[in-house]
């Protein structure tokens, strides 16, 4: 794969945030806004110790089941995620949607965001169409991989009939030569994120997030008004979904 490393900036204004990052819908990396969240300080240890057990429901490969709160954060085996302020009431405040993020007419509905703690862990190639999405890492180490629509065909992009036509069967990671031999071509960008950072994803953009080990990540989409002009090289290749 072709991989080169994504923008960076540093705790932008709205209005910055707008004008060049979200027009140019470009995966960037943004530095700075959690830097005075008390959410910075969180570790399984310290969650732990801060919120009350109580039974929560855990993903174990394929699997879901229930299991105890402190239990899966004592022991980091399995994968807890879902709304912030229901896994996490007594601290949840800690954490807030950046204020970068479109306030307007132009942004339709901000989810709340979703807090995912756990072990090692993939999530599969995907997109999102019409969702903008914003990961934001707390603890420990998460490596992201994108491409644009425009390498759907190098990325073997499923028939809009499937049932998990927003789903690559590539590996971003570790694709297979003889099962995918044209992910090998593929045209992307690559970032390791650590405590602080945050990667804003636009839509229409196949991301695929990876936790070597233990990690606490946020996750908060909203939907946009914004497109990209149709006459656009960028806008036309999202219409036409290739």
């Amino acid at each position: 794969m072709n991989l080169s490393e994504p923008m960076r900036l540093e705790r932008p204004e709205q209005l910055a945030f707008m004008r060049d990052v979200v027009a140019n819908q470009r995966p960037v990396v943004i530095r700075g806004e959690m830097d005075d969240w008390e959410a910075l300080s969180w570790s399984p240890a310290v969650l732990r110790e801060r919120c009350a057990d109580r039974l929560v429901r855990v993903r174990r490969g394929r699997g879901v089941g229930d299991d105890q709160l402190h239990g899966l954060l004592e022991r980091m085996d399995g994968v807890l995620e879902g709304p912030l302020s229901e896994l996490l009431p007594g601290v949840a405040h800690e954490a807030r949607v950046p204020q970068f993020i479109p306030r307007s007419p132009l942004s339709e509905t901000i989810d709340e965001p979703t807090l995912w703690i756990g072990a090692a862990d993939t999530t599969p190639l995907h997109h999102q169409p019409g969702t903008e999405s914003l990961f934001q890492v707390i603890d420990g180490t998460v490596e992201a991989r994108m491409f644009p629509m425009t390498e759907s065909g190098r990325l073997y992009r499923r028939s809009p009939w499937h049932a998990e036509a927003s789903v690559s069967p590539v590996d971003a990671f570790a694709p297979d030569p003889q099962e995918h031999p044209r992910a090998s071509e593929a045209s992307g960008l690559a970032v390791e994120l650590g405590p602080g950072d945050a990667l804003y994803v636009p839509p229409h953009w196949w991301r695929s997030l990876r936790a070597a080990g233990p990690a606490i990540r946020l996750l908060t989409n909203w939907t946009s008004l914004y497109r990209p002009p149709a006459w656009t090289r960028s806008g036309l290749a999202l219409r036409l979904g290739r």
